[in-house]
């Protein structure tokens, strides 16, 4: 039993590294960010230096939005990658609590992951899922990542973090 488990650790180690040779299509670097974003006009945000640098080395794009009311994160992808993290892990590396909220479904009857967070007194209601171009989705990113890499023609995804003040009660 323990030289299986021995395998299969050794296989689970390796096979990120695998690279598929098969030929593929194309995949566009770039991608034309939305004007509008669930029918509210977006008004891009200018990223961080930290935002700057970390887009630096990752597969894809990202941008900040925001509607008015919320704060709109996207993140273009096109490839697996560990460089893609969700937003629980981000913010609890920057010492954030985190309370895990149900999943959460939109009026289109999309899910959502949702958790709270709080931070030197600031409450934040935050909602994040990711989606390929044929419209599957997911709402973990651990999920998405064996997905993407086994699967990498379902590629490119976007991935969209909603930030929201939540009201104190």
């Amino acid at each position: 039993m323990a030289k299986i488990y021995l395998v299969i650790c050794m296989f689970s180690v390796v096979v990120p590294f695998i690279k598929n040779n098969e030929p593929r299509e194309k995949i566009n670097l770039h991608y034309e960010w939305p004007s509008k974003f669930q029918g509210k006009k977006l008004v891009k945000l200018e990223l961080s230096e930290q935002e700057k640098t970390f887009s630096q080395n990752f597969p894809g794009q990202i941008a900040r939005f925001y509607d008015g009311r919320r704060q709109i994160i996207m993140r273009y992808v096109v490839q697996a990658t560990r460089k893609l993290h969700s937003a629980v892990e981000c913010l609890k590396a920057h010492g954030c609590s985190v309370k895990y909220l149900p999943l959460f479904k939109d009026h289109d009857g999309s899910l959502w992951s949702s958790f709270s967070t709080e931070r030197k007194g600031q409450r934040l209601l935050i909602k994040e899922r990711i989606t390929n171009f044929h419209g599957e989705p997911w709402s973990d990113v651990s999920a998405w990542y064996w997905q993407a890499l086994f699967n990498p023609e379902t590629g490119p995804w976007l991935v969209i973090t909603l930030v929201e003040n939540q009201h104190q009660d």
